[in-house]
């Protein structure tokens, strides 16, 4: 009898461990499976737009990721002009950001900040591989603020990691719409974020991330940078120039009703800038989206300063023209290209 009870108390014990490790293993699921609604966040931005010389009051949608202690991931597109960023996660927690950590145009991510450090955040996958295609056929769950409407979900996997020029882009087949921008590539388990959404390429029918690995770079890089508010980061009279990624300096002599088309290609929400110096006569200038839509024309009898927000992305015509009425030839100086942001903001 004495050996039967100890066997029925050591099963006993034996029961209460296995409903103990049950009750763990289902917590542990339950956070998992909850990870992506506590980190992801869709975006609300109020900024503006640049029309000429004038600034246009404007508001947009997006979605980030926390990354670290009141700390979010998002585009450079989404980010850049914003002047009160809001985020939601899935649950409805609000998150008010009000600085700009890093902007980074070629890989189009922004680096901003909540005064709020008391948050949730993910790990990344934050070493890169020594052969990054080795993450082609892996799973992954995207999630994005489509449309503006709240947070959804994607789920897909990587079909390729490619080099563009000197930096390393994420497709994959999860079918992100707008207003995923800035949105979470997530390991299927959600342990750890593997890229940040940024765009779509329709001809190879994927969609595109900036890999973790490059976000990872970009915290280590801002850790204890204070960082600029809004108000300030998008600041141009703080820089003794406006900095830009030149597309086109050159310059044109055209005879009296001549007329010279430069092709440039623009991609979604980039700031164009360019400048327009007279060297004899006066010349018309005109910036034209498929050769139809005029987005910005001007006469052109002193030096002229412009910048606009490109409306959608596309193939632009930047046109000179030397006027008809003009009896010699017309001279003028063109210097344009994107607005490089994170000149003004990114830590030296």
């Amino acid at each position: 009898m004495q050996q039967r009870g100890k066997f029925q108390l050591g099963r006993g014990a034996i029961h209460g461990a296995i409903f103990v490790l049950l009750v763990l293993f289902a917590s542990a699921c339950a956070s998992s499976a909850d990870t992506w609604r506590e980190k992801s966040l869709s975006l609300n931005v109020e900024g503006f737009s640049l029309e000429g010389d004038e600034m246009t009051a404007a508001s947009w949608q997006g979605s980030g990721v926390l990354i670290g202690p009141g700390i979010a991931a998002t585009n450079a597109h989404v980010a850049v002009r914003g002047l009160a960023v809001e985020g939601r996660d899935d649950h409805g927690k609000v998150y008010t950001f009000t600085r700009v950590l890093a902007i980074d145009m070629e890989n189009d991510l922004a680096i901003i900040a909540s005064d709020d450090t008391d948050t949730p955040y993910v790990r990344l996958l934050d070493a890169r591989p020594n052969d990054p295609r080795d993450l082609r056929t892996h799973k992954i769950f995207a999630v994005g603020n489509t449309g503006g409407l709240g947070l959804s979900t994607y789920n897909g996997e990587i079909i390729n990691v490619i080099q563009e020029g000197n930096r390393d882009v994420i497709m994959h087949n999860a079918n992100t719409a707008g207003g995923s921008s800035g949105g979470p590539v997530w390991a299927p388990n959600q342990d750890r974020l593997l890229g940040v959404n940024f765009g779509s390429s329709p001809g190879l029918n994927a969609s595109l991330a900036i890999p973790a690995w490059v976000v990872q770079g970009w915290l280590t890089r801002t850790k204890n940078v204070p960082g600029y508010a809004f108000n300030q980061a998008y600041d141009l009279s703080r820089a003794d120039h406006i900095p830009l990624h030149t597309m086109l300096n050159k310059a044109y002599c055209l005879e009296p009703g001549q007329m010279a088309k430069i092709p440039v290609a623009m991609t979604n929400a980039v700031d164009f800038a360019y400048s327009v110096v007279p060297k004899s006569n006066v010349v018309l200038f005109a910036v034209v989206l498929y050769g139809e839509h005029v987005i910005d024309q001007v006469i052109v009898n002193d030096e002229v300063l412009r910048a606009f927000t490109t409306p959608v992305a596309g193939y632009y015509t930047l046109v000179l023209v030397n006027p008809t009425q003009n009896t010699s030839p017309g001279c003028a100086e063109i210097v344009a290209g994107e607005i490089d942001w994170g000149t003004l903001v990114n830590p030296r």
